[in-house]
Protein backbone atom coordinates (compact mmCIF):
# COMPACT_ATOMS: atom_id res chain seq x y z
CA UNK A 1 0.00 0.00 0.00
CA UNK A 2 1.69 3.15 -1.08
CA UNK A 3 1.88 6.47 1.10
CA UNK A 4 -1.58 7.97 -0.51
CA UNK A 5 -3.41 4.99 0.44
CA UNK A 6 -2.80 4.92 3.75
CA UNK A 7 -3.52 8.09 4.15
CA UNK A 8 -6.98 8.01 2.18
CA UNK A 9 -7.37 4.98 4.76
CA UNK A 10 -6.98 6.62 7.78
CA UNK A 11 -8.88 9.95 6.64
CA UNK A 12 -12.01 7.45 6.41
CA UNK A 13 -10.72 5.85 10.08
CA UNK A 14 -10.88 9.63 11.24
CA UNK A 15 -13.96 10.09 9.63
CA UNK A 16 -15.48 7.22 10.88
CA UNK A 17 -14.73 8.31 14.53
CA UNK A 18 -15.68 12.26 13.54
CA UNK A 19 -19.22 10.59 12.64
CA UNK A 20 -19.14 8.67 16.39
CA UNK A 21 -18.11 11.53 18.46
CA UNK A 22 -20.90 13.75 17.12
CA UNK A 23 -23.65 10.90 17.69
CA UNK A 24 -22.48 10.70 21.37
CA UNK A 25 -22.05 14.69 21.61
CA UNK A 26 -25.40 14.72 20.39
CA UNK A 27 -26.56 12.26 22.93
CA UNK A 28 -24.94 13.90 25.55
CA UNK A 29 -26.76 17.11 25.00
CA UNK A 30 -29.90 15.45 25.25
CA UNK A 31 -29.24 14.24 28.18
CA UNK A 32 -28.38 17.76 29.32
CA UNK A 33 -31.34 18.91 28.18
CA UNK A 34 -33.34 16.03 30.13
CA UNK A 35 -31.36 16.54 33.43
CA UNK A 36 -32.03 20.26 33.44
CA UNK A 37 -35.80 19.61 32.56
CA UNK A 38 -36.96 16.62 34.77
CA UNK A 39 -34.18 17.85 37.85
CA UNK A 40 -33.95 21.56 38.65
CA UNK A 41 -30.98 22.84 39.73
CA UNK A 42 -28.92 19.79 39.41
CA UNK A 43 -25.88 21.36 37.50
CA UNK A 44 -26.15 24.26 40.06
CA UNK A 45 -24.75 21.95 42.83
CA UNK A 46 -22.28 20.50 40.65
CA UNK A 47 -21.26 24.53 40.27
CA UNK A 48 -20.91 25.04 43.95
CA UNK A 49 -18.75 22.21 44.54
CA UNK A 50 -16.38 22.76 41.66
CA UNK A 51 -16.48 25.96 43.43
CA UNK A 52 -15.36 24.37 46.72
CA UNK A 53 -12.45 22.35 45.13
CA UNK A 54 -11.16 25.75 43.55
CA UNK A 55 -10.84 27.00 47.56
CA UNK A 56 -9.80 23.26 48.95
CA UNK A 57 -10.22 19.92 47.53
CA UNK A 58 -10.40 19.08 51.11
CA UNK A 59 -13.80 17.05 51.44
CA UNK A 60 -14.83 19.17 54.28
CA UNK A 61 -14.57 22.15 51.98
CA UNK A 62 -16.77 20.72 49.74
CA UNK A 63 -19.41 19.57 52.34
CA UNK A 64 -19.45 23.03 53.55
CA UNK A 65 -19.66 24.80 50.22
CA UNK A 66 -22.75 22.31 49.03
CA UNK A 67 -24.95 22.09 52.39
CA UNK A 68 -26.58 25.35 52.10
CA UNK A 69 -27.59 24.23 48.70
CA UNK A 70 -29.33 21.52 50.48
CA UNK A 71 -30.74 23.42 52.87
CA UNK A 72 -31.85 26.08 50.85
CA UNK A 73 -35.53 25.00 50.78
CA UNK A 74 -36.08 26.11 54.42
CA UNK A 75 -36.92 22.71 55.69
CA UNK A 76 -34.91 21.39 58.57
CA UNK A 77 -33.35 18.12 58.09
CA UNK A 78 -31.37 15.02 59.85
CA UNK A 79 -27.22 14.54 59.15
CA UNK A 80 -28.62 11.24 57.71
CA UNK A 81 -30.54 13.09 55.13
CA UNK A 82 -27.86 15.59 54.25
CA UNK A 83 -25.13 12.74 53.88
CA UNK A 84 -27.48 10.98 51.74
CA UNK A 85 -27.70 14.04 49.68
CA UNK A 86 -23.86 15.06 49.61
CA UNK A 87 -23.60 10.93 48.19
CA UNK A 88 -26.18 11.74 45.83
CA UNK A 89 -24.40 14.80 44.74
CA UNK A 90 -20.80 13.03 44.37
CA UNK A 91 -19.74 14.24 47.48
CA UNK A 92 -17.71 12.11 50.18
CA UNK A 93 -17.75 12.77 53.85
CA UNK A 94 -15.28 10.53 54.40
CA UNK A 95 -14.03 8.74 57.97
CA UNK A 96 -15.18 5.52 59.63
CA UNK A 97 -18.51 7.08 60.59
CA UNK A 98 -19.07 9.09 57.92
CA UNK A 99 -22.65 10.62 59.62
CA UNK A 100 -20.60 11.40 62.67
CA UNK A 101 -18.08 13.08 60.77
CA UNK A 102 -20.84 15.25 59.01
CA UNK A 103 -22.19 16.07 61.97
CA UNK A 104 -18.90 17.48 63.50
CA UNK A 105 -18.48 19.56 60.65
CA UNK A 106 -21.45 20.69 60.64
CA UNK A 107 -20.93 21.94 64.40
CA UNK A 108 -17.58 23.75 64.03
CA UNK A 109 -19.35 25.46 60.83
CA UNK A 110 -21.86 26.83 63.04
CA UNK A 111 -19.95 27.54 65.77
CA UNK A 112 -17.35 29.61 63.24
CA UNK A 113 -20.17 30.68 61.18
CA UNK A 114 -18.49 29.11 58.39
CA UNK A 115 -22.19 28.86 57.16
CA UNK A 116 -24.15 31.67 58.05
CA UNK A 117 -27.49 30.67 59.48
CA UNK A 118 -26.58 27.21 60.19
CA UNK A 119 -28.46 26.06 63.30
CA UNK A 120 -29.18 22.49 64.69
CA UNK A 121 -32.74 21.48 66.36
CA UNK A 122 -32.25 18.27 68.03
CA UNK A 123 -35.64 17.47 66.90
CA UNK A 124 -35.87 18.75 63.95
CA UNK A 125 -32.23 18.96 62.41
CA UNK A 126 -30.32 21.49 60.49
CA UNK A 127 -31.69 24.25 58.62
CA UNK A 128 -30.67 27.81 57.60
CA UNK A 129 -31.80 30.54 60.43
CA UNK A 130 -32.46 33.49 58.26
CA UNK A 131 -31.41 36.46 59.74
CA UNK A 132 -34.59 37.88 60.52
CA UNK A 133 -34.83 34.89 62.85
CA UNK A 134 -31.67 34.71 64.53
CA UNK A 135 -32.07 35.58 68.44
CA UNK A 136 -34.88 33.17 68.56
CA UNK A 137 -35.87 31.61 71.64
CA UNK A 138 -36.55 27.65 72.55
CA UNK A 139 -39.82 28.65 73.17
CA UNK A 140 -40.56 30.87 70.20
CA UNK A 141 -38.88 28.47 67.65
CA UNK A 142 -40.61 25.32 69.70
CA UNK A 143 -37.77 23.66 69.72
CA UNK A 144 -34.79 22.39 71.81
CA UNK A 145 -31.98 25.11 69.87
CA UNK A 146 -28.41 23.80 70.16
CA UNK A 147 -27.00 27.20 68.71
Amino acid sequence: MDAIARIKLRQQEIALKQEALDREANEIAELVRLAEKYIPGVFAAKSNQQEATGRGNSKKAQVLAVVPDILADGQPKTTAAILNELKSRGIEVGGQNEEQNLSSHLSRAKTNQDVPGLTADRKLGWFIQKPSEQGVTEHQQGGDLLS
